[in-house]
């Protein structure tokens, strides 16, 4: 199971400056607390050919979300889906 906060925070495999991400999401809430258009983004592949070369962590998301049964349930809750 991945530490999707410590992921965020120091990055995948610690190989990431996350502060420039970190900026634009603080941006991004500004604009929309400020009535701006929402910004979705999606972070789990969509294929499985998407998680070669990845850590195991994004293979693992990949067979959770899009082909078990809580597919379901992510597609209801992920509206770029």
């Amino acid at each position: 199971m991945a530490d999707l906060g410590d992921m965020f925070r120091n990055g995948l495999g610690r190989t990431t400056d996350c502060r420039p991400m970190l900026e634009q999401i603080a941006n991004q809430r500004t604009k929309e607390a400020n009535d701006g258009e929402i910004f979705y983004i999606g972070y789990v592949p969509n294929t499985e050919e998407e998680t070669k070369g990845l850590p195991s962590d994004y293979y693992e998301g990949y067979e959770y979300y899009r082909i078990s049964p809580a597919k379901l349930l992510f597609r209801f809750t992920n509206p770029t889906q």
